[in-house]
Parts: structure tokens; C-alpha cells; sequence
């Protein structure tokens, strides 16, 4: 694990407990240059340019994997994938249905 991969770790958490990452406290607590700062805050932007990429249903998926336990996580993803699965089996019915008329 880079030093980097560490910072980004340690900025989520701060994040998490709602911490600002970027506040002078954290920076001096860990030392961050700022060719740091600059990469810790390019890896942020990039993570939410991914996330905003996701759809709705892998939104919520990441974000139970983030808050729930691993089993929780994927019992959930799971029923979200078969929601998704049922509703496009529907659509296709329902388009189906409606050629034939």
C-alpha cells in the first residue's frame, strides 16, 4: 500500500466520522505535503466522478457495502440485482405485448 493509498484511507474515515480531510488539523496530524494534497484530492474527485457514473441501483449498492456487514451487504446486493432482473423481464413482456396489438 502506497503512502497515498493510506491517506485516501485515513481521509475517507475522517469523512466518515464527518471530519474534513483537507482541515489544517488533519494535514499536520498526518504530515501531508502538498504534492499529497493535491493527489488525495484527485483521487476524491475521481471517486465521485465513478460514483455519479453508477447507476441508482449500484449507488445503493455501494453505498450498504459501506455502512453494512459483508453478508448484509451482498444479501441486499443481491435482492437489488433481482428487482432489476424482475422489472426488466416485465418490460420486456409489457413491450412484447404491446407489438402484438
Amino acid at each position: 500500500m502506497t503512502r497515498l493509498d493510506t491517506l485516501a484511507l485515513k481521509a475517507a474515515q475522517a469523512l466518515e466520522f464527518g471530519n474534513d480531510p483537507f482541515s489544517s488539523d488533519f494535514l499536520v496530524e498526518h504530515e501531508v505535503t502538498a504534492d499529497e494534497c493535491f493527489g488525495l484530492s484527485a483521487r476524491m474527485a475521481l471517486a465521485l466522478r465513478i460514483f455519479q457514473g453508477l447507476s441508482a441501483n449500484d449507488r445503493a449498492i455501494a453505498a450498504a457495502r459501506s455502512v453494512l456487514p459483508e453478508e448484509m451487504a451482498q444479501e441486499f446486493e443481491a435482492q437489488v440485482r433481482l428487482n432489476a432482473a424482475r422489472k426488466t423481464l416485465r418490460d420486456a413482456k409489457a413491450a412484447a405485448v404491446g407489438r402484438m396489438r
